[in-house]
């Protein structure tokens, strides 16, 4: 009777310990290595989990898995084309094993790339860092405020690819028709559709709040600091975003929810505004000069897995001219149509 209490007491001391760990590796990781095909960093994401085994994480936005064992980490991701801090590899995506071990607000240890021989792993073995993230306070000594120029409009395309679609975002993809994409008529092309076009933007910011003002249709968004409130409840599809502190303040993580059904690009891509929520995170390089951003949609109604973009900005000189003043005007739009005889669908279309 002694024995079975003494090892019942074991276990469920192992368990407690282990419950314990998975608390304290929760919340948000800075990343990085150098490896001899060159540096990466990336935020690692890790909720809030009690369950035995696999973790299920993110890395940049990309599906990832996290194993421990006492104070032993081993993390299984994916690397998907370039990175901010130099070019890993010339594939598309590229599979990595980081092993390690954490203590309270880091881990560290040595990684490998899959796929690869073992010889040419072994050559290829490199040093890994992960520090954990404070997200408390007020933002520091990173600056958006003024006019930012894309460099590369995308990184990469939206990732993975093909697109993750469900049944259900499929169909709607196959019904569309390319007139009715309401951008033809002045409507706001929507969140994750300006992040890839290539106009500047204009950043204000001050203690509770960052204002983007996309040169694109006048667009205005405001990202909401700390414990800000938002300026508003209304649905549309900009929707509704609030930023904290990352990155040892050179950055910040934005969710946004709240967001109207429109289309995401012109082939009728739908992002619905009931469950979507939009993740992004935008660092600031050390000189204060370029602006990495990543951008990974969550909607299970229209894709089985997240999907990821990534960008990378330029501040431009004070003495630029800034964001031009936009005009837009919908009559070519109207007469293309009805030199092409498609007036009259246009306007038998559904209204949603």
């Amino acid at each position: 009777m002694y024995k079975s209490t003494f090892l019942a007491s074991l276990v469920l001391t192992g368990l407690l310990l282990c419950q314990s760990a998975r608390a304290e590796l929760s919340g948000q990781w800075d990343l990085s290595w150098n490896s001899p095909e060159g540096s990466w960093k990336g935020l690692l994401e890790v909720p809030e989990s009690t369950a035995a085994g696999e973790i299920k994480v993110l890395f940049d936005g990309m599906p990832a898995s996290l194993r421990i064992r006492g104070e032993h980490v081993e993390l299984t991701l994916t690397l998907v084309k370039d990175g901010p801090g130099g070019e890993i590899s010339r594939q598309k995506r590229r599979d990595v094993h980081l092993h390690g071990e954490w203590q309270e607000k880091r881990m560290s240890g040595e990684g490998k790339f899959a796929a690869m021989s073992d010889e040419a792993a072994n050559a290829a073995v490199f040093n890994w860092k992960a520090e954990k993230i404070d997200v408390s306070g007020a933002l520091g000594t990173a600056d958006f405020t003024g006019v930012w120029q894309p460099v590369m409009v995308a990184l990469s395309s939206w990732v993975p690819s093909p697109m993750p679609l469900t049944r259900k975002n499929q169909e709607k993809v196959d019904s569309f028709v390319w007139y009715a994409d309401e951008a033809h008529r002045c409507v706001s092309p929507g969140l994750a559709r300006i992040f890839s076009w290539p106009y500047k933007i204009e950043f204000l910011q001050n203690d509770r709040q960052i204002t983007a003002i996309y040169e694109t249709d006048s667009i205005v968004r405001r990202l909401k600091l700390g414990t800000a409130g938002a300026a508003h409840d209304l649905v549309d599809n900009l929707g509704v975003s609030k930023a904290r502190l990352a990155f040892g303040n050179r950055g910040v993580l934005v969710e946004t929810t709240s967001i109207a059904p429109h289309p995401m690009n012109n082939t009728g891509l739908m992002l619905l505004g009931s469950s979507a929520v939009v993740r992004e995170k935008l660092v600031m390089s050390n000189d204060d000069k370029y602006l990495f951003w990543i951008m990974t949609v969550e909607d299970p109604e229209s894709f089985s897995a997240p999907i990821t973009r990534k960008g990378l900005w330029r501040r431009l000189p004070d003495t630029d001219k800034g964001i031009q003043p936009y005009e837009c005007d919908p009559y070519g739009f109207f007469r293309d149509l009805k030199t092409q005889g498609l007036l009259d669908d246009y306007f038998a279309l559904p209204v949603e």
